[in-house]
């Protein structure tokens, strides 16, 4: 998959990312991809924000 369907699909399962940071925010692997994407979810809103898109090699 491409990286935005791969995101997409953060719609259905957002919460089977990885938790990371005391900000709430989470961590998702990208597969086949260099990349991870740091997000976050409002529950209330039922919305999921995508912060950032790093690569992997950073240690942010």
């Amino acid at each position: 998959l491409k990286i935005t369907e791969q995101l997409e699909t953060l719609y259905f399962s957002p919460k089977r990312t990885k938790r990371k940071g005391s900000l709430g925010t989470r961590e998702m692997l990208i597969s086949d991809s260099p990349y991870r994407a740091i997000i976050q979810i409002d529950e209330e809103a039922k919305r999921v924000f995508i912060l950032r898109i790093l690569h992997t090699s950073r240690n942010i």
